[in-house]
């Protein structure tokens, strides 16, 4: 959490990475790793998503949102732990019965059609492939329209640190293979 102060008032904005949601956490990858903004505008977006308010932008003075460029990091982003389940509105979700996570081929499959169809948005999609409710059908785990609804309860209500370990060992692979044969 950072705390900042703005025109003489202090205000929390999320910063850690158990803090942001996928939402958020997906927002921000595209805006940091983007190179067509200027600085304080790349800023002025990732705060924007962050929380500060275009009435905190139009108030905040120069030297307080340098200040506040210098306390923002994203070096701590960093989640290593694969959680089992996760439990969202009473429903609890199962990433891997075993005792540590392992990656089918269909979820591997479903995970790069998602990668392919949109490049930017599909963390939620990610998750809801990964994670399943062990109480419905098998089959039920693959439709497309299932794991879009379960896509968007994931970016709502799950933080960038259940996302994470899965992003660095699924994704980089998925993604350097696609750039290579895309």
């Amino acid at each position: 959490m950072i705390k900042i102060v703005i025109n003489g008032k202090e205000k929390s904005m999320n910063n850690a990475i158990n803090e942001i949601t996928v939402a958020e956490f997906e927002q921000l990858c595209v805006i940091l790793n983007g190179d067509d903004e200027d600085v304080f505008d790349r800023y002025l977006k990732v705060f924007g998503v962050l929380g500060l308010t275009d009435e905190d932008i139009d108030i905040i003075t120069p030297e307080e949102f340098i200040a506040l460029t210098k306390t923002f990091t994203d070096e701590d982003w960093v989640a290593k732990e694969f959680k089992k389940t996760i439990v969202i509105n009473e429903v609890e979700y199962t990433a891997y019965t075993g005792d540590e996570f392992k990656l089918s081929v269909r979820d591997l499959a479903k995970i790069e059609k998602y990668i392919k169809q949109d490049k930017i948005k599909y963390m939620g999609e990610l998750l809801a492939i990964v994670y399943k409710d062990l109480n419905l059908d098998r089959s039920v785990h693959y439709e497309d329209a299932h794991i879009k609804a379960k896509a968007e309860l994931f970016r709502k209500h799950t933080t960038a640190d259940t996302i994470l370990p899965y992003v660095n060992l699924i994704l980089k692979d998925i993604v350097t293979k696609l750039k290579v044969n895309g």
